[in-house]
């Protein structure tokens, strides 16, 4: 299996000379997404390679993690798996209904059970040694759930992650 791994030099390249100067003290993570070894691209080939680009942009501005350009510079390897769409309660909708009330009167904060929309997530493992955890974030705009999540997670474990990172000059 190949990796994908889509705007990741060029942006990891951002991510180290944002430093300018200051030892980065972020854990370094390596992001990727698996391909078909044949080679053929599909729908959801194109938005997981969407998602890996989007997840580098943001964590550029990360406190936690920094982006590097290969797996054997990384504490953690996040790989993004897949994509699935989920039925939820409209929460754009109750949003729209509220703002519509404001301007409308109360008769229309009348709550719509009914309203249903369908997101994309996309998900992906986090693996740190022989520790796995899957994450999950709304696709759109593509990576950046994912990307808080990710930051979410290395908030979450920063003392055990203290060890294992390396300041880069």
């Amino acid at each position: 299996m190949k990796a994908l791994l889509v705007g990741t030099v060029l942006l990891a390249s951002v991510v180290d000379v944002a430093a300018q100067g200051k030892p980065d003290t972020r854990v370094a993570l390596y992001v990727f997404t698996a391909t078909d070894p044949s080679g053929f691209v599909d729908a959801d080939t194109t938005a997981r390679a969407k998602t890996v680009t989007g997840i580098v942009k943001q964590l550029t501005k990360s406190k936690y993690v920094r982006v590097v350009e290969t797996q054997d510079r990384a504490v953690l390897v996040l790989e993004v798996t897949r994509t699935a769409q989920v039925d939820e309660a409209d929460s754009l909708g109750a949003l729209s209904n509220t703002l519509n009330a404001l301007a409308g009167g109360l008769q229309a904060l009348r709550p719509r059970v009914d309203e249903k929309q369908t997101i994309a997530y996309r998900y992906a493992t986090l693996t740190k040694d022989a520790y796995t955890t899957e994450l999950s974030g709304h696709a759109f705009p593509f990576g950046v759930g994912l990307a808080k999540a990710i930051d979410a997670w290395a908030k979450t474990n920063q003392a055990q992650l203290a060890s294992t990172i390396q300041p880069v000059p």
